[in-house]
């Protein structure tokens, strides 16, 4: 059991038992409950009640109420399950209570079997997050200029704060991001947006998740880019194929997909600038991309997999927005804007 799936597993399997009549009569009113103390707000369920006839069995989905408390947990754990089954037999209730051990692994693991369920770390609503967001949200939205669309500067304010407190790519052998362990479950551990925003750094997939999770806060689509070796973000223009490639004349450098216009952006070098950024995801999906490439769209994804937030979110609000400088960042924009139309209408 993943931590960061607990909202999934409200709806969705957290396992499966088989219930067998092995008496004599009829069982009525079959139901199972499931209750993980102390992470659980209510009791999960195993769908509706069901009668067996003596001899049957029947195998029963369980799903788990799982609260945020499940998040406290930083190391995997062994957690006391209690699971309840009642039924009728000849009108009268009967009971039978089992305890299990549960086995969970600690926050920030995931099963990256579907990679989807990323999107569960996309927490948009962090305050440690919304705080440098929406500085940079405010600045692009106060230097742009004529002719620039309006999620193309903020992705670039987005960019640009997250070049000045000083956020880089983790330098280590073995990206965790794409070579999870081995085993049917694929297990990764992945940082949180506040988590990399305190530790000013992560690897590839923890930058895009927090890029995500930025541009989500103010409103931009957003988007993994999955290649071969690599994760990274993209977000949409909010135009479709035909619209997108008017105003962009390198139409080469956007994804097109489903109808709809994404910009990707390589954040392995935060030291260069947007545009360089913008071209190396672009590259880096022409030659990687087609069959072997996936793009996942954020908002997608949280329909199965919705975003959860760390307790204490309080707590990291400072560390979000520390170091950003308004004159600056409006001054990276405005160059950033100037490069941009350069090249886009006069080819510079």
């Amino acid at each position: 059991m993943f931590p960061a799936l607990y909202r999934y597993y409200r709806e969705h399997p957290v396992g499966t038992v088989t219930v067998r009549n092995t008496g004599g009569g009829r069982a009525d009113a079959v139901r199972l409950t499931l209750f993980v103390p102390g992470y659980t707000a209510a009791m999960g369920t195993g769908g509706e009640p069901f009668a067996l006839e003596p001899g049957q069995q029947r195998e029963v989905v369980l799903t788990a109420a799982f609260d945020e408390g499940i998040l406290e947990l930083t190391r995997p754990a062994v957690v006391r399950a209690e699971l309840r089954l009642e039924y009728d037999a000849g009108g009268q209730p009967r009971g039978y209570l089992e305890t299990l051990s549960l086995q969970v692994w600690d926050r920030s693991a995931l099963d990256w079997t579907d990679p989807r369920r990323a999107a569960a770390f996309v927490t948009v609503g962090d305050p440690a997050v919304a705080s440098l967001s929406r500085t940079a949200g405010a600045v692009a939205r106060e230097q742009r200029y004529q002719g620039v669309e309006e999620d193309l500067v903020a992705a670039m304010g987005v960019y640009q704060a997250l070049r000045q407190v000083g956020v880089r790519l983790a330098a280590a052998a073995g990206d965790p991001c794409v070579e999870p362990t081995g085993g049917p479950e694929q297990v990764i551990r992945l940082r949180y947006p506040r988590e990399t925003l305190r530790d000013r750094t992560g690897n590839c997939a923890e930058l895009a998740i927090l890029y995500c999770a930025m541009l989500e806060s103010l409103g931009v689509e957003s988007a993994l880019v999955m290649v071969p070796g690599s994760v990274y973000p993209a977000f949409s223009l909010g135009v479709t194929a035909a619209q997108g490639r008017a105003p962009i004349p390198r139409s080469e450098d956007l994804i097109v997909t489903e109808g709809t216009v994404w910009v990707p952006v390589d954040l392995g070098d935060l030291s260069g600038g947007f545009l360089e950024a913008w071209g190396r995801g672009a590259e880096r999906w022409r030659q990687q991309g087609g069959e072997r490439g996936r793009l996942i769209r954020i908002r997608e994804a949280w329909r199965t997999y919705g975003a959860v937030e760390l307790p204490g979110a309080a707590a990291g609000l400072a560390a979000g927005s520390a170091g950003l400088d308004r004159q600056r960042l409006a001054a990276a924009l405005h160059a950033e804007q100037v490069r941009f139309l350069d090249r886009e209408f006069w080819g510079r």
